[in-house]
C-alpha cells in the first residue's frame, strides 16, 4: 500500500493516477485546505479503480501513525503543503507554520522542520528559507514578541552559520486568530523593524498591508535592503461592506475563518493596487 500525503491537490491527484494505473493500492491523506474532495472522485472515475481517502492532518503525528499501521503502507510520497503550486514553485524553500504555537512539543517540531529547511537550501544552493513569526493566540503582541526573542535567535544562529537568510512573510494570517486578528506577527513596519534587529529579512508581499489601511510603497522604502525576496499578489477591497464588518471583519457568521466579508485577494492587476500593473 502506498500513502499519497496532500493527494487530492493538483500534484498528487495526478500522480493517484499514474500509481493505480500501475495496479498499485494507494490511501490518500488529506486535509483538503487547498483541494477538494471531488478531485479523487475524479481519479478513480478516470481509473475505474478505488482508493481509500483519510480526512486528517500530517502534522497530527497520531493520525500519521494510525494510517500507516492501519493500512500496512511500506511507501509514503509526500506532496501536502499549506502552499499552491505556484507558490511551490517561486519560493521553494519555505516552510509557512507558526514558530510561536502555544503548544511547546508542536513548537518544537515546527523548529526542527526549519532547521531542515535550511539544510535543504544549503544542498540546493538556495540562500534563503522562508516561514512566518506566528503568534501565540493566548498572549498579547508584547508577550509574543518575548517569546519570539527566545524562540527565534536559535534558528536565525543555525542560518546563519551555514550561510543562509531566514525571510519573513508579512502576511497577516488572521484566520489563526480566534477573532481574525493578526496571527502572525509581522504584519507592520513597527514589528519588522523589531525582526530585524534579531537578524531576520523581510519577504514582501504589498497586498497584505493594504487591507490594513497602510501605504504599501512608503512602508517598505525604508527597508528595500532588508527584502529579500517579493510577491506579486493583488487585493479588492470592498469598503462598504467594511462598514459593516469593521476591520477585524465577520464575526457572528463566520465559518470560514479566512473570510474577512470586506477584501479578497486577486490575481495582479484585478485589484486596487495600480503599481502592481
Amino acid at each position: 500500500m502506498i500513502l499519497v500525503t496532500g493527494g487530492a491537490g493538483y500534484i498528487g491527484s495526478h500522480t493517484c493516477v499514474e500509481l493505480l494505473d500501475a495496479g498499485h493500492e494507494v490511501v490518500v491523506l488529506d486535509n483538503f485546505s487547498n483541494s477538494s474532495r471531488t478531485a479523487l472522485e475524479r481519479v478513480q472515475k478516470i481509473c475505474k479503480k478505488p482508493l481509500t481517502v483519510v480526512e486528517g492532518d500530517i502534522r497530527d503525528q497520531a493520525a500519521i501513525e494510525k494510517v500507516l499501521t492501519e493500512f500496512g503502507c511500506t511507501v509514503v510520497i509526500h506532496f501536502a503543503g499549506l502552499k499552491s503550486v505556484l507558490e511551490s514553485v517561486t519560493s521553494p524553500l519555505a516552510y509557512y507554520e507558526n514558530n510561536l504555537h502555544p503548544d511547546e512539543a508542536r513548537r518544537a517540531e515546527i523548529a526542527a522542520h526549519v532547521r531542515h529547511a535550511i539544510d535543504a537550501a544549503v544542498l540546493l544552493g538556495v540562500e534563503t528559507v522562508g516561514t512566518f513569526i506566528g503568534r501565540h493566540p493566548g498572549l498579547s503582541v508584547k508577550e509574543n514578541v518575548a517569546l519570539a526573542e527566545r524562540v527565534l535567535p536559535p534558528l536565525v544562529q543555525y542560518a546563519s552559520e551555514r550561510g543562509i537568510k531566514i525571510i519573513i512573510e508579512n502576511c497577516v494570517m488572521e484566520g489563526w486568530h480566534p477573532d481574525g486578528y493578526p496571527g502572525n506577527i509581522a504584519y507592520s513596519p513597527e514589528l519588522w523593524e523589531w525582526m530585524f534587529s534579531l537578524g531576520l529579512y523581510l519577504n514582501y508581499d504589498p497586498s497584505h498591508l493594504l487591507w490594513m489601511g497602510i501605504d504599501p510603497i512608503e512602508a517598505v522604502r525604508p527597508y528595500v535592503d532588508r527584502v529579500l525576496h517579493a510577491q506579486a499578489k493583488d487585493i479588492e477591497l470592498f469598503p462598504g461592506r467594511r462598514n459593516r464588518y469593521g476591520f477585524p471583519g465577520k464575526a457572528v457568521q463566520r465559518d470560514d475563518p479566512w473570510d474577512t466579508g470586506w477584501w479578497r485577494y486577486r490575481v495582479p492587476g484585478l485589484g486596487q493596487p495600480t503599481f502592481l500593473l
